[in-house]
């Protein structure tokens, strides 16, 4: 049975996929993990253990922007054309 993810983990990792949407918002997508972690002030290990590689991060960061746009879409009112 696999363990649970720790709360603080969880939360670690939803303020570097904030952080990387801020950093992004202000330059292109050349962001790299190690760069992220300094910018938020977790260790390099620690952005690491969540996104491995930059493609782990941005498809983190594709994967998050879709389930906001969906979530989105779920709460508009049904069309009545």
């Amino acid at each position: 049975m696999p363990r649970k993810t720790r709360r603080d983990a969880v939360a670690n990792r939803e303020r570097l996929i904030e952080a990387a949407f801020d950093l992004l918002a202000q330059r292109d997508a050349d962001l790299s993990v190690r760069e992220l972690a300094l910018h938020t002030g977790h260790g390099v290990g620690t952005a690491y253990r969540h996104f491995p590689s930059h493609d782990d991060l941005i498809r983190a960061l594709y994967d998050t922007a879709w389930e906001r746009i969906t979530a989105s879409v779920a709460d508009l009112p049904p069309s009545t054309t």
